[in-house]
């Protein structure tokens, strides 16, 4: 969904949108450099759909201080691919390759926090924990700053912290931070622009706020919001749709659904980054339905 958009969210948006960009970051071809041989092996055993395998080479790396086999350990955790789904110890696995200096764990670990996943939600210590994800140039945790600022999640509403936030996310690629920035009315450069409508960022905001009101019918809500998003062209809300099928959040289970708009958000997309999550989104399907047959 990201997330806060499995980008990435301080919701269960940003939750979802984290969990995707991060199984998408383990399938992405990885530069070992001095990463210990188990976690270059559990790779491989992730790719060949030997989950179990993955978990104890990822396992016996991450003991032994190994950040990046922290970070894998703790998405294996989360979907539950080889081990039992585990919330809590997907944290426990993010904190630790957070404290070795990944910064995708590092920001995993801010996302469950802000959700209450796993833990009770601590908008505080998530804050924290984005700010230290942000030093060390992490665009999406930008972004969710920006969301948390701008709609005074947790927080007074800060016009400024937002916008540098929002300005910080542009600068690293995020670009969904332009579209906030129009609607507090500046621009990336610091212009002062007029507002202008667009619908299908609209829906998709509207989405992300029915998230940080976390209210009873708020997945419901998003998703029908999300697919108003995707079918007015935004390849981002196609994606999170994709996921909320994939995972039943707001809407029923389903692969086919989920396949479909994963390949839509593929087709659409301006950014590399988000064609590669979509199109991996899809292959991770058919991954695990051949491990289940």
């Amino acid at each position: 969904m990201q997330p806060k958009s499995i980008w990435h969210a301080a919701t269960r948006q940003i939750r979802s949108v984290t969990r995707a960009a991060v199984v998408a970051a383990m399938l992405a071809p990885v530069a070992i450099g001095t990463a210990r041989a188990d976690t270059a092996g559990g790779l491989q055993e992730f790719r060949n759909g030997q989950f179990s395998e993955a978990v104890g080479s990822w396992r016996a790396a991450a003991e032994q201080g190994d950040a990046a086999a922290a970070l894998y350990l703790g998405v294996l955790y989360d979907t539950g691919f080889g081990v039992p789904q585990s919330p809590a110890q997907a944290l426990t696995w993010y904190r630790r390759g957070g404290e070795g200096g990944n910064v995708t764990a590092l920001f995993n670990a801010a996302v469950m926090l802000d959700a209450g996943r796993g833990t009770a939600a601590d908008p505080a210590g998530a804050i924290d924990l984005y700010e230290k994800a942000t030093r060390v140039g992490s665009g999406r945790a930008d972004y969710n700053l920006g969301l948390i600022y701008e709609n005074g999640i947790g927080v007074s509403v800060d016009r400024q912290r937002a916008i540098r936030f929002y300005r910080q996310a542009v600068s690293h690629g995020v670009s969904e931070g332009r579209a906030h920035l129009a609607r507090l009315g500046v621009s990336y450069a610091g212009t002062v622009i007029p507002p202008k409508a667009d619908p299908a960022m609209t829906n998709f905001q509207q989405a992300q706020r029915a998230l940080l009101a976390r209210g009873p019918d708020a997945d419901a809500t998003a998703a029908a919001l999300f697919r108003k998003s995707a079918e007015a062209g935004n390849a981002l809300a196609a994606y999170n749709l994709g996921y909320c099928y994939e995972h039943g959040i707001g809407v029923p289970i389903s692969a086919e659904q989920a396949a479909q708009w994963y390949r839509r958000s593929a087709a659409t997309a301006s950014e590399l980054a988000l064609r590669e999550l979509a199109s991996r989104g899809e292959e991770s399907l058919k991954t695990t339905q051949r491990v289940q047959r």
